[in-house]
């Protein structure tokens, strides 16, 4: 892998995107490694989709509530 990682706190430059409708980052072999509990702080209201990555869901329970509000979803949990 080259190193691609999704880490941090979401950057202020992204504005409001408390009306994020999908986050998609399917069939992208070079994301890899637990997906940060920034994300919770996103409302996104269709979509999580990460099939096809190496990224995982961590299994906190505060993490693992904000993906099952979101109705399709595909993400594997993170191994411990």
């Amino acid at each position: 892998m080259d190193g691609n990682q999704l880490a941090g706190t979401i950057p202020p430059e992204f504005g409001n995107l408390a009306r994020l409708k999908r986050f998609d980052a399917s069939n992208n072999p070079d994301l890899e490694g637990a997906l940060p509990a920034s994300l919770t702080g996103l409302s996104i209201r269709d979509e999580f989709l990460a099939d096809g990555t190496a990224l995982c869901a961590p299994a906190d329970p505060a993490f693992q509530a904000w993906l099952e509000g979101i109705p399709n979803r595909s993400v594997r949990l993170c191994e411990r």
